[in-house]
């Protein structure tokens, strides 16, 4: 199936082989799906085969439009944190970034779904992508910046990526809003780290 994706091919076709390799996904979790030289065999949930296998149909299945199959996915993760961080480096179009953002709320803890979403705006004016992409960044870093929760979410992760989607979209008023949460949260937990992390964003978007 990602084959025929990365070759173009039409996306009925590219679905048609996912639904085919998700048949084929083992029933039961504690089946052997391979054998490991040291660890012996390799069982179909515990070994994190299945997550990396339902990330990487989930991945597919989102740059198609196919966004049922994303969520059914993404909902059997075991360990959703990494699969989701896969899916931000994906070029998504807008309509798969929306739903993905419904989904990471509806799925994940707030503090997960706060950084998986800042991460996917970072991601986006990281790579340049299109304008469309870009604004979407913008508007999702600007909802962020309004829930004080999830500016202090991981650590102040989601503050700093609010802050770089921000400075990087020309909107200084969120930028600030956001460092500004980030070093009230330094002060608060006494961690010098992350006020100086603050204080040379900020001198940063001053030049």
């Amino acid at each position: 199936a990602e084959a025929l994706h990365l070759a173009d091919a039409a996306p009925d076709e590219v679905s048609q082989q996912i639904s085919l390799a998700v048949s084929q996904f083992p029933e039961s979790g504690s089946e052997a799906v391979a054998l490991g030289l040291v660890s012996g065999p390799m069982l179909w949930e515990s070994s994190g085969l299945a997550d990396e296998a339902r990330g990487r149909v989930a991945a597919i299945s989102a740059e198609i439009g196919d966004l049922d199959t994303t969520a059914r996915m993404l909902d059997r993760l075991s360990e959703p944190m990494t699969q989701w961080l896969y899916l931000t480096d994906r070029d998504l179009p807008v309509a798969a970034l929306d739903a993905l953002r419904e989904t990471a709320w509806r799925l994940l803890p707030a503090e997960d779904a706060a950084y998986v979403t800042g991460q996917f705006a970072r991601m986006i004016v990281a790579d340049g992508r299109t304008f469309d992409q870009r604004t979407w960044a913008l508007r999702t870093a600007r909802e962020l910046a309004a829930d004080p929760d999830a500016l202090q979410a991981r650590s102040g992760a989601v503050a700093t990526a609010v802050a770089v989607v921000a400075f990087e979209q020309q909107d200084v008023a969120v930028g600030r809003a956001a460092l500004e949460a980030l070093a009230w949260l330094a002060l608060d937990r006494h961690d010098a780290a992350l006020l100086v992390r603050a204080g040379y964003m900020m001198r940063a978007s001053l030049s």
